[in-house]
């Protein structure tokens, strides 16, 4: 369980990238300007439903944002118009090595299903763009928990 939650993590704070490197869009597929392209977003919410035991204490979750390491909650996501995805660093450093800004892997989004696909690691995730506007983007990423179950994540973001 810990594997998926900080590959979900990983994605939906920094996160979420694509496999896009020199192919052509596919129908409804774009690249370029969206609304979410060429800003600074920071996490503000992150919610999970049904409840789950996030963080192992016995107790259902529903609101992870707090449980989830300072260093992480002030990282920022950059979805670049060449649709490379760069994460930045905040203030509070995970560890001492860490860069101010990274590379994160690629993302595409396809207008017709308002699915946007985030690569990078070696993983790929979808997630629905529930709202994307001039200073809030909110995604939905829904996954399967060891015992079957669906949940869905879903985090919001506003520009720093």
């Amino acid at each position: 369980m810990k594997h998926i939650k900080l590959s979900v993590v990983t994605r939906m704070i920094p996160v979420l990238v694509i496999c896009s490197v020199n192919s052509q869009p596919n129908e409804g597929e774009g690249q370029g300007k969206f609304s979410f392209t060429g800003k600074k977003w920071q996490m503000e919410k992150f919610m999970v439903a049904p409840a789950i035991d996030w963080d192992l204490d016995g107790t259902p979750d529903t609101d992870i944002f707090p449980l989830l390491e300072p260093c992480d909650r002030d990282d920022l996501l950059l979805f670049r118009e060449d649709q490379k995805m760069i994460r930045f660093s905040g203030a509070e450093k995970c560890d001492e090595d860490e860069e101010p800004a990274k590379e994160d892997g690629t993302w595409k989004y396809n207008e017709r299903t308002g699915m946007l696909t985030m690569a990078g690691d070696n993983k790929v995730e979808e997630s629905k763009v529930l709202e994307s506007s001039a200073k809030r983007l909110t995604l939905k990423h829904v996954f399967k928990s060891t015992r079957g179950t669906e949940h869905a994540l879903t985090a919001t973001y506003v520009v720093r």
